[in-house]
């Protein structure tokens, strides 16, 4: 049976909507068929596999990994809270990571599917339009749109380690149409239930299959941490629907094989981030130490005669006025003499040492070190004594850790614009008068995307452009490459706006200040491209051939 747009389908038959949000409940774990431990391979006969765990040493090693776990989530959300440098850190990471949101734009391969460049893009433009007004409503409480609830997404990894979004089938009463919303489990609802406290299968409530897969989840109904609610201790099973619908999904950052649950960003970084409170504590508390046991001195009779004395060739004279000095208390080579009744207050400094800035950043750079490579000077704001290079090299490399956390986030957001756009063909929202969208015979090809990342930003514009010219020049890069990379946007978007701009300002009669480069072939002369400039503009289409610059009326300014 094929689904047909504008018609709603029977459960079962490849349209569900999630059970604890409406219909029925979930099945129970014991209606779900688990899969064999021993599991034949897919030839069948003698080629049996055995999935063999870790071993002894290393299951101790992992159990008491989990045993921590809650505790290094709660050290994690404190630190977050309380502690400045962690918070720090905090939203040095969301700003990279998230920035100004993570955009997808529908990338169809019209081979493929089987039909024309013009039907592919017009589909395209539905397919964003349709996920833009769906993406106003992402989450089930009405309070994040899309970009916020990225943001929470990867904030609650950050704190927590993991988080384990649902997509339910929500109608609110505000007025937002039905669609598949976001719905954020913290990581601290899922737990094993103390029936399955001995099954090897269920890990921080985390249920596997025998190939080490998640199948399953085991959610508290209520916050174990909230004391009034009466069902912090009953667990529900949470897993896809018959039909092989998404309900529930797990976003963490896996470092290794086998690791069922995720630690938190800051979890090396926690002692590290504790030891700088107590040396701040400690440098503060011997500068208020020293303040207080400063050296008090009153001179006592005429100091030119004292000074005499001290400096006295008599060398018996000399050293009986040392001695008088020393039976004071006092080290006499270390006297500046004052003026008769004048006293010495204060000796010894009331604020931390030199050494002090020295310490705290070595310090602070460890600390970004340890969660993740966060770069001192991004997180702490201080840039004063960094030079281009320093800070470019930091943030190649901490681009890297960011690559990660986007592994991480992109499933969820894939899932949940899937079902989107999924659920409008089927209501009849997405190109309804069009006979040759028929998303049942590809679904995976009609909903393919390109996922563009926040914009890196430019640290020191004259060298970095410079530096992608002649990249672009040799063949390393595309011009599409680099606006991707420095402003989230692809190609065709600049050049639609360029041309833009381009028409208004002939209807206006404005000089145009700008270089304008055009593609000819070799051997045009320059007369030529000029009159070829037009058509360059009207079809956008990237430079292939070599670049001749313009230097007429239309192009004042121009080198």
């Amino acid at each position: 049976m094929t689904s047909q747009p504008g018609k709603r389908r029977p459960r079962g038959s490849g349209y569900e909507t999630l059970a604890v949000y409406g219909g029925r409940r979930q099945p129970s774990i014991e209606g779900i068929t688990r899969r064999s431990p021993l599991r034949s391979a897919a030839s069948g006969g003698a080629g049996a596999t055995t999935v063999v765990f870790a071993g002894q040493g290393e299951q101790d090693a992992l159990a008491a990994t989990l045993e921590r776990l809650p505790e290094l989530r709660r050290h994690s959300r404190y630190a977050v809270a309380h502690n400045p440098i962690a918070r720090a850190i905090r939203r040095c990471f969301a700003d990279h990571v998230i920035g100004s949101g993570i955009v997808p734009r529908s990338a169809v391969n019209p081979r493929r599917l089987g039909i024309t460049e013009s039907q592919a893009r017009e589909f395209e433009e539905a397919a964003d339009e349709v996920f833009r007004d769906a993406s106003r409503f992402a989450d089930v409480t009405g309070r994040q749109e899309y970009v916020g609830l990225q943001r929470l997404v990867f904030l609650s990894i950050f704190d927590a380690g993991d988080v384990f979004p649902s997509f339910p089938m929500v109608a609110r009463d505000d007025g937002a149409p039905v669609t598949t919303r976001i719905n954020l489990i913290e990581a601290e609802r899922v737990e094993t239930p103390i029936k399955d406290a001995t099954n090897p299968r269920v890990r921080g409530g985390v249920q596997l299959d025998a190939w080490g897969a998640p199948e399953g989840y085991w959610v508290v109904r209520d916050h174990p941490g909230d004391q009034l609610a009466a069902r912090r201790f009953q667990h529900e099973f949470w897993s896809r629907s018959r039909n092989g619908r998404v309900n529930v999904m797990q976003a963490y950052a896996q470092d290794r094989i086998g690791q069922a649950r995720g630690l938190p960003v800051l979890h090396a970084a926690l002692p590290i981030i504790d030891q700088v409170g107590q040396y701040v504590d400690s440098t503060i508390f011997q500068a208020e130490l020293q303040t207080r046991l400063s050296l008090w001195i009153t001179t006592q009779g005429d100091p030119e005669q004292m000074a005499q004395l001290l400096q006295a060739r008599d060398s018996a004279a000399r050293e009986a006025a040392y001695a008088g000095l020393l039976e004071a208390g006092v080290q006499a080579d270390s006297i500046n003499l004052l003026a008769e009744g004048d006293d010495v207050k204060s000796v010894s400094p009331s604020t931390p040492g030199a050494y002090w800035d020295a310490l705290i950043v070595r310090l602070l750079r460890l600390c970004g070190a340890a969660a993740g490579g966060a770069p001192f000077e991004l997180f702490s704001n201080d840039v004063g004594a960094a030079n281009y290079s320093a800070i470019r090299a930091a943030l190649m490399a901490f681009r890297k850790t960011i690559a990660q956390q986007h592994e991480a986030l992109l499933p969820v957001f894939r899932v949940h614009r899937e079902l989107a756009l999924w659920e409008a063909w089927l209501d009849g929202k997405l190109l309804p008068g069009a006979p040759w969208l028929r998303m049942d015979r590809d679904r995976a090809g009609w909903l393919a995307a390109k996922w563009h990342l926040p914009a890196q930003g430019w640290i020191d514009p004259t060298k970095e452009v410079a530096a992608y010219t002649d990249a672009v020049d040799a063949g390393f890069m595309s011009r599409g490459d680099v606006i991707a990379q420095m402003t989230g946007e692809t190609y065709l978007d600049v050049a639609r706006r360029r041309a833009d701009e381009a028409r208004i300002d002939r209807e206006l009669g404005l000089e145009r200040a700008n270089k304008v480069t055009v593609p000819v072939a070799a051997g045009t002369a320059p007369h030529e491209a000029a009159a070829d400039d037009e058509s360059e503009r009207d079809q956008l289409e990237p430079d292939d051939g070599e670049k001749v610059e313009l230097n007429d009326t239309t192009t004042a300014g121009a080198r």
